[in-house]
């Protein structure tokens, strides 16, 4: 965790005081039981330490009904693939989704029946120049980046002949 010009840092800050802020805030209205998280911050605001908090079942908390812009990881509890997907689905958001799985045609199923404008399989970073970046339901409209990128910059016209 450091100044993000750092070769070799892999966590900066936060984008400012008034998002350190936020997510402080957020983090306070849980209770659960944090898993992952260092004892101490080496630097201070807007640096926050990265987070693992298990959630359980409950998705009546702050933390599943808000987009988190920050280093942390809220863990659900689930039965079944249907169900894992119904919760990842009943946000107001769909910026990003992750899967984990062996199961390829799992990974192609889930994917498909995901609310997001972007899914990554067995991987956890997706954002490149190359791929196009953007949400769906409250995440945004829109792609920047990508081949679809420059779409936000052109103009389409239909013209019809009849012959």
């Amino acid at each position: 965790m450091g100044d993000g010009a750092v070769p070799g840092t892999t966590v900066g800050p936060l984008v400012n005081e008034r998002a350190y802020q936020r997510l402080d805030s957020l983090l306070a209205t849980s209770s659960h039981e944090t898993l992952c998280q260092p004892s101490s911050s080496p630097l201070p605001a807007p640096f926050t330490p990265p987070r693992v908090i298990l959630c359980g079942e409950d998705t009546d908390i702050p933390l599943f009904h808000t987009e988190i812009f920050g280093p942390v990881a809220p863990i659900y509890f689930f039965s079944d693939e249907k169900e894992a997907v119904r919760l990842a689905n009943s946000t107001r958001y769909g910026l990003q989704a992750y899967i984990f799985t062996r199961d390829l045609a799992q990974s192609w199923r889930v994917s498909e029946e995901l609310e997001y404008g972007m899914v990554a399989v067995n991987e956890g970073v997706i954002s490149t120049a190359n791929n196009p970046f953007g949400g769906w339901k409250e995440s945004g409209i829109g792609r920047e980046a990508g081949h679809v990128g420059i779409h936000e910059f052109q103009e389409d016209k239909l013209i019809c002949f009849g012959l």
